[in-house]
Protein backbone atom coordinates (compact mmCIF):
# COMPACT_ATOMS: atom_id res chain seq x y z
CA UNK A 1 0.00 0.00 0.00
CA UNK A 2 2.82 2.48 0.72
CA UNK A 3 4.31 2.08 -2.73
CA UNK A 4 0.94 2.40 -4.45
CA UNK A 5 0.33 5.64 -2.58
CA UNK A 6 3.86 6.85 -3.28
CA UNK A 7 3.60 6.15 -7.01
CA UNK A 8 0.39 8.17 -7.10
CA UNK A 9 2.07 10.97 -5.13
CA UNK A 10 4.99 11.06 -7.60
CA UNK A 11 2.58 12.02 -10.37
CA UNK A 12 1.55 15.23 -8.55
CA UNK A 13 4.00 15.89 -5.72
CA UNK A 14 4.07 18.93 -3.51
CA UNK A 15 6.92 21.34 -4.15
CA UNK A 16 8.45 20.30 -0.83
CA UNK A 17 8.34 16.79 0.58
CA UNK A 18 9.48 15.95 4.11
CA UNK A 19 9.74 12.33 5.16
CA UNK A 20 10.12 11.18 8.77
CA UNK A 21 11.58 7.73 9.33
CA UNK A 22 11.21 6.34 12.85
CA UNK A 23 12.83 2.93 12.79
CA UNK A 24 12.60 0.68 15.82
CA UNK A 25 14.32 -2.39 14.40
CA UNK A 26 16.18 -3.32 11.24
CA UNK A 27 16.02 -6.42 9.07
CA UNK A 28 16.90 -7.41 5.50
CA UNK A 29 13.25 -6.86 4.52
CA UNK A 30 13.19 -3.36 5.97
CA UNK A 31 16.52 -2.63 4.27
CA UNK A 32 14.98 -3.44 0.89
CA UNK A 33 11.91 -1.28 1.58
CA UNK A 34 13.98 1.66 2.82
CA UNK A 35 16.16 1.48 -0.29
CA UNK A 36 13.10 1.51 -2.56
CA UNK A 37 11.61 4.49 -0.71
CA UNK A 38 14.90 6.37 -0.97
CA UNK A 39 15.02 5.66 -4.71
CA UNK A 40 11.61 7.28 -5.07
CA UNK A 41 12.72 10.28 -3.01
CA UNK A 42 15.81 10.58 -5.20
CA UNK A 43 13.51 10.64 -8.24
CA UNK A 44 11.62 13.57 -6.71
CA UNK A 45 14.86 15.39 -5.96
CA UNK A 46 16.22 14.77 -9.45
CA UNK A 47 13.13 16.43 -10.91
CA UNK A 48 13.59 19.60 -8.90
CA UNK A 49 11.46 18.98 -5.84
CA UNK A 50 12.80 19.88 -2.42
CA UNK A 51 13.15 16.69 -0.39
CA UNK A 52 13.88 16.66 3.32
CA UNK A 53 14.52 13.42 5.20
CA UNK A 54 14.45 13.17 8.98
CA UNK A 55 15.89 9.91 10.29
CA UNK A 56 15.03 9.21 13.95
CA UNK A 57 17.03 6.56 15.75
CA UNK A 58 17.10 5.31 19.32
CA UNK A 59 20.05 6.73 21.21
CA UNK A 60 21.52 3.27 21.84
CA UNK A 61 20.93 1.77 18.38
CA UNK A 62 24.09 2.10 16.29
CA UNK A 63 22.68 -0.10 13.51
CA UNK A 64 19.84 2.28 12.73
CA UNK A 65 22.20 5.27 12.91
CA UNK A 66 24.68 3.61 10.55
CA UNK A 67 21.87 2.70 8.15
CA UNK A 68 20.86 6.35 7.99
CA UNK A 69 24.47 7.35 7.28
CA UNK A 70 24.78 4.65 4.61
CA UNK A 71 21.61 5.82 2.86
CA UNK A 72 22.93 9.37 3.00
CA UNK A 73 26.15 8.27 1.27
CA UNK A 74 24.45 6.03 -1.30
CA UNK A 75 21.90 8.62 -2.40
CA UNK A 76 23.97 11.76 -1.83
CA UNK A 77 21.04 13.25 0.03
CA UNK A 78 21.16 15.27 3.22
CA UNK A 79 19.47 13.28 5.95
CA UNK A 80 18.86 14.80 9.37
CA UNK A 81 20.00 12.14 11.84
CA UNK A 82 18.02 12.72 15.01
CA UNK A 83 18.78 10.87 18.24
CA UNK A 84 15.75 9.97 20.38
CA UNK A 85 15.27 8.05 23.58
CA UNK A 86 13.03 5.01 23.46
CA UNK A 87 11.39 5.22 20.07
CA UNK A 88 8.05 3.63 20.82
CA UNK A 89 6.65 3.54 17.32
CA UNK A 90 7.64 2.51 13.86
CA UNK A 91 6.50 5.09 11.42
CA UNK A 92 6.99 6.60 8.03
CA UNK A 93 5.24 9.91 7.52
CA UNK A 94 5.16 12.46 4.75
CA UNK A 95 4.43 16.17 5.07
Amino acid sequence: PVFEWFDKYLKEPLEKTTVHFKIKYYSPESSFLLFKIMQKLQYLKDYGNHVSVKWFYDDDDETILETGKDLQDIFGMDIDLIKRKNIDEVCLSFT
